[in-house]
Order: structure tokens, then C-alpha cells, then sequence
């Protein structure tokens, strides 16, 4: 038997389940390099999750905020090489209190690999190093302002 290969389009692909991509609409937030789109879809289930869409435009890797949440792991799956910047979960009990600067460290997460941010670790959205890209982003439903905190560096810059 030989099938036909078909364009992945909503409506033919409704009755198997939903496509997660860029959305036409405009992006929910954003900065140099990056535009985000969250809560796209859920994956149901004991521990339901939210599916988020990074676009990533080639940036230098140049980071003056982080973010952090509380209870939540966070999936992150490029579709290009990017480079993240992290810190470790210091102040466990002070969810917006930052670490001091020189404990960040810079990953190279390549093409085809995914990471996931544990509770509490400092981090921001990944930037494409060389070519466009995309990355999918996995978030606990639950992951909102409770849960989670935005912290700018006051003036200060880390750069790759």
C-alpha cells in the first residue's frame, strides 16, 4: 500500500491532534533576538503542560535580565544552535533575589538537543547564534506570576 504524503495543515490534521508553531498573531513579549508566543496549547494529563514558541533572530549574546520560577521545571527544544545564559537557584528562599553576576555561565545548546531548567535556576530566553531559529518551550500550566520572577541587572550586562 502506498500512502500520500500531505501538508501539515489544521484542519486535515484536527482529528490527529494540533500543530504548535509561530503564530500569525502578534507575539506576546519580546526583546533583541527574540519574540514569544506562551500558552499555545496544553498537553493534558496528571501534570498539565503549556507549549510556548520562541522566533529567534542571530544576536550577539548579549543578557541584562533573568527570570526564575519557583515550583516548575522548563523544557526547552531549539531548532538552531542558541546560547542561554543560567545561574544556579542561590536564595532558594527569595524568589527575586538575583545571585551575584559572576555566577551566570553561557551553554551553547545545539540544534536537535533540549534542556531542562530545574526549579529555581536563573535564566532568560535563548539566543540564536548564527541562523534564524525557533524554540518550543515546555512550561507546568500552573507557571504564572506566583510562581515566577523577572529580575533586571540594573544597568549591567553579561556578554558571550
Amino acid at each position: 500500500m502506498r500512502l500520500t504524503i500531505n501538508d501539515l495543515d489544521a484542519d486535515a490534521f484536527a482529528p490527529f491532534g494540533q500543530i504548535i508553531g509561530q503564530p500569525a498573531s502578534a507575539p506576546q513579549d519580546g526583546g533583541p533576538g527574540w519574540q514569544w508566543w506562551g500558552g499555545l496549547a496544553q498537553m493534558p494529563g496528571p501534570g498539565a503542560y503549556a507549549i510556548g514558541h520562541l522566533a529567534l533572530e542571530p544576536v550577539a549574546p548579549r543578557f541584562d535580565w533573568a527570570e526564575r520560577h519557583a515550583h516548575t521545571y522548563e523544557l526547552l527544544a531549539p531548532t538552531t544552535d542558541v546560547v542561554i545564559h543560567v545561574a544556579p537557584p542561590d536564595h532558594p528562599d527569595d524568589l527575586g533575589r538575583l545571585p551575584p553576576l559572576d555566577r551566570f555561565r553561557l551553554f551553547r545548546v545545539r540544534a536537535g538537543q533540549a534542556i531542562l531548567l530545574h526549579p529555581k535556576v536563573w535564566h532568560g530566553a535563548p539566543l540564536a547564534l548564527t541562523a534564524p531559529g525557533h524554540v518550543t518551550v515546555l512550561l507546568a500550566a500552573d507557571t504564572g506570576p506566583e510562581n515566577s520572577r523577572v529580575v533586571r541587572f540594573g544597568g549591567e550586562v553579561l556578554e558571550g
